[in-house]
This record gives structure tokens, C-alpha cells and sequence, in this order.
């Protein structure tokens, strides 16, 4: 009897493992809230790439802050 216990536990914890779910999010700086200039994303280390990087880092931040307070489905 101690088996068929252990085994629907296995599974149950297999099961809450496995349905956890990963997500990918691909960006570019293209598109980026405030970015509107070509030289934005090309010319690196200048004031407005640098500029261009800390929109893209806030629009990346609440993506995140999205994701995890409605959870993704």
C-alpha cells in the first residue's frame, strides 16, 4: 500500500515542476519609447545612445513589473 502513494506523489510533484512557465522576451533598442533617431542606436557611447539605453532599460523594467504582477498565462 506504501507504493501507489509514493508514486502519486512522484507524479504530483513531476507534474508542479513541469508546469512552470519560462518566458523569453526579445528586444532591440529599435522602437524603444524615445527613440526616434538612427544615430540613437548606432553611435555608441554618445549622450543619446546612452540616453536611448536608459529608455530601453525602462520600458524593459515594466514589462517586467507586468509580468510578474498579472502573471503570465
Amino acid at each position: 500500500m506504501k507504493y501507489p502513494v509514493l508514486i502519486l506523489l512522484l507524479i504530483v510533484a513531476v507534474t508542479s515542476v513541469s508546469a512552470q512557465k519560462k518566458i523569453y522576451i526579445l528586444t532591440d533598442l529599435e522602437g524603444v519609447s524615445g527613440v526616434y533617431k538612427f544615430s540613437q542606436t548606432r553611435e555608441k557611447d554618445t549622450p543619446q545612445n546612452i540616453q536611448a539605453c536608459e529608455y530601453f532599460m525602462d520600458d524593459l523594467s515594466e514589462v517586467i513589473r507586468g509580468l510578474k504582477d498579472g502573471g503570465p498565462t
